[in-house]
């Protein structure tokens, strides 16, 4: 799978009455895509990025990986790396998964459905002979600063 988006915004927090922090969850060999993260207020969106996309060789008879994912809203948007390729129709061979803003993916595997470090965002990686058992990517993160 691919990694996910980064978003970073420069927040005036004088007029917030209210905000909320939404965590997306990573992909899973479904298959399913990242979901969204988000810094939200009473004054409207500030920072949201996509997770990574998912691909499976079994449903999509391709080996590439999945895109990266993208920022959507904020003053500084990075895309997310895309997954590797792992092969196509019934041949499948082991990918890592797409990095993110915070590191890494996750190495590709054997035939077993070891967890895998990963960064936060970080796609899930394919497994070698196994399509449907591949990794899962990583949820997403946010991070406030406080500055005075």
């Amino acid at each position: 799978g691919g990694g996910g988006g980064t978003a970073m915004a420069y927040v005036n927090v004088a007029n917030i009455t209210t905000a909320t922090v939404e965590v997306g969850p990573g992909g899973d060999v479904t298959p399913t895509n990242g979901g969204i993260s988000a810094f939200v207020s009473s004054a409207g969106v500030y920072a949201s990025a996509l997770g990574g996309f998912a691909n499976n060789n079994t449903i999509v008879n391709t080996g590439n990986g999945g895109d990266g994912g993208s920022g959507i809203v904020g003053q500084i948007r990075l895309n997310g790396g895309g997954g590797g390729y792992g092969g196509a129709n019934t041949v499948v061979r082991t990918a890592n998964g797409g990095a993110s803003f915070w590191g890494g993916g996750q190495k590709s595997r054997s035939t077993t459905n070891t967890a895998r470090v990963q960064a936060p965002g970080g796609g899930g990686a394919a497994t070698a002979g196994a399509p449907t058992t591949g990794g899962e990517g990583a949820t997403g993160i946010v991070v406030i600063y406080k500055y005075s």
